[in-house]
């Protein structure tokens, strides 16, 4: 932090410097001037954080002075040291929110708490400023980013990068780091976006805002030679590996003149991070292309990988699974656009494949959702291990949903099946929804074939086998309450009046009937 001290008095400046403790608050350099013009050269050279100057000076004011200041949006501290007690002086002062007035001749006590109190309001106010200006930028930059390269919003939030305004050369990069592969995890990018923008607006670097509705953090790096540049990301990407758990890789465009290069550079960026390999168990930054092998095919997919769902054999969906996860390992590269190639090929088979299996089994047809589980680990490498995992988990799901009902073989296979389910737990409560899950097939299907093949709905069926075990039991003379609950009706009236239904008389009836009585 540095200091400024003005006084047309060179002893009052001496006795300044003696009396206050600069180290105490971290000030290691102090300027002097006798007069408001030396001093407005010092100020526009060095941007000192604190000021005592004096009011009355050669030509210029103190109180001038620091009005010129304000104006400029400085937010210097100034403490201003006078010998004359003039409320009109004192008045300005406070105007010109300065920290104290300072009567000479000067204390020490009281010079170095005024400084202690400048030095703490300069770094709040600049600390309030600071946040403003990254946030103002950040935001610039992403309206810039998504409203088309408007050069007025880009001069806009270029003017509030401070280390921009110092820069003649007004080349720049554009970064991109994609967190497309972990969109299926719900990757909290936001946070992971301010973390990157703090980190290079900390280090004069650039900013990073989202762009527009894709995983994908923009960067806007500041020129600077290729291996400064790759040195700086590779930091950033270093903190958010530890403060996220993520390995992430960032695209580096070349230096392009800005804002008219942007547009090409933000796609080369892009195709560069979406382009890194993915095995890598360290973060990257990459200024070229890494040739990558050709994407599977859709035709394999719908030919080869699909198909294995109409086996009987279980093992040859891990089997084919494990054939492609092979081929990625033993290509050694697999990238973000190859995996978003291969889950849009993936949806659109499965997809394909589920609607043709919906109108076979008779259920409403209704488009099926996206497979949307991310197929790298929690961390964002690729594995081959749970590439296999998470892909033989859906197709083992897709296989029990649909392909159950079809092993059960014939519809009179399966009606039988259904029998004799439906007479070995006829005593429980059991419902169309739990014996269709038993069989492992849709609702619709099972109670359309059922009423097909035996000519009963499957409730009336349920209630025939019932009320038929109800007539031994009434027989032997047990209770008709009783009887209800052991037949799976436990309650005795509706019990009753089934039975009634079905037998043409009530279980009382029933029972005196069976005595050898008249019905």
């Amino acid at each position: 932090m540095k200091a400024l001290i003005i006084d047309d008095e060179p002893p009052v400046i001496t006795v300044v410097k003696l009396l206050v403790d600069w180290k105490k608050y971290q000030i290691d350099t102090v300027f002097e001037c006798v007069c408001a013009e030396q001093a407005m050269e010092v100020l526009e050279a060095e941007r000192p954080e604190i000021i005592l100057s004096d009011i009355n000076l050669p030509g210029l004011s103190g109180l001038e002075l620091v009005e010129k200041l304000r104006n400029g949006g400085s937010v210097a501290q100034v403490i201003f040291i006078s010998a004359y007690d003039r409320f009109s002086y004192v008045q300005k002062a406070m105007q010109l929110d300065s920290v104290e007035y300072l009567l000479k001749p000067i204390e020490r006590e009281s010079v170095n708490r005024a400084v202690e109190k400048a030095v703490s309001r300069y770094r709040e106010t600049a600390g309030r400023k600071e946040d403003a200006e990254r946030l103002q930028a950040q935001n610039l930059f992403t309206v810039y980013m998504s409203s088309g390269r408007k050069p007025e919003l880009f001069a806009s939030f270029r003017s509030y990068l401070p280390w921009e305004r110092e820069r003649t050369d007004r080349n720049c990069r554009i970064g991109v780091v994609s967190l497309r592969h972990l969109s299926g995890e719900n990757i909290a990018i936001f946070p992971i976006q301010a973390a990157a923008q703090e980190f290079l607006w900390k280090n004069r670097a650039g900013t990073a805002a989202v762009w527009g509705d894709s995983a994908d953090i923009a960067l806007f790096l500041s020129g600077g030679e290729e291996e400064d540049v790759r040195t700086s990301c590779l930091q950033l990407l270093s903190e958010i590996k530890k403060e996220f758990g993520l390995v992430l890789h960032a695209g580096i465009s070349g230096t392009v003149p800005a804002p008219d290069g942007i547009e090409d550079a933000y796609r080369e960026a892009l195709d560069l991070a979406v382009s890194a390999n993915l095995f890598c168990a360290e973060e990257s930054a990459e200024f070229s292309l890494t040739p990558v092998p050709p994407a599977t095919s859709v035709l394999w997919i719908e030919k080869v990988l699909f198909p294995v769902l109409d086996e009987r054999n279980e093992e040859r969906i891990g089997n084919t699974v494990a054939e492609l996860s092979g081929h990625l390992e033993r290509a050694g590269i697999v990238t973000i656009r190859q995996l978003e190639n291969f889950r849009a090929m993936y949806n659109s088979q499965r997809s394909k494949w589920i609607l043709a299996k919906q109108k076979e089994l008779g259920e409403t047809v209704l488009l099926p959702q996206d497979f949307r589980a991310s197929f790298c680990l929690p961390d964002g490498r690729f594995s081959k291990e749970h590439f296999t995992g998470v892909l033989c988990a859906d197709l083992r799901a897709l296989r029990e949903k649909f392909h159950a009902g079809s092993e059960a073989g014939s519809a009179s296979e399966l009606c039988r099946r259904a029998q004799a389910i439906l007479k070995e737990n006829y005593a429980e409560d059991i419902s169309l929804e739990d014996l269709a899950r038993r069989l492992g097939i849709s609702q619709s299907y099972l109670s359309r074939t059922f009423k097909r093949e035996i000519g009963a709905n499957l409730i009336d069926y349920l209630t025939k086998i019932r009320t038929d075990a109800a007539e031994e039991l009434l027989k032997s003379g047990m209770r008709t309450s009783d009887v209800a609950a052991a037949v799976g009706i436990p309650d005795p009236k509706y019990f009753s009046r089934v039975f009634k239904k079905v037998k043409g008389m009530s279980p009382s009836g029933y029972r005196e009937f069976a005595k050898g009585g008249s019905a």
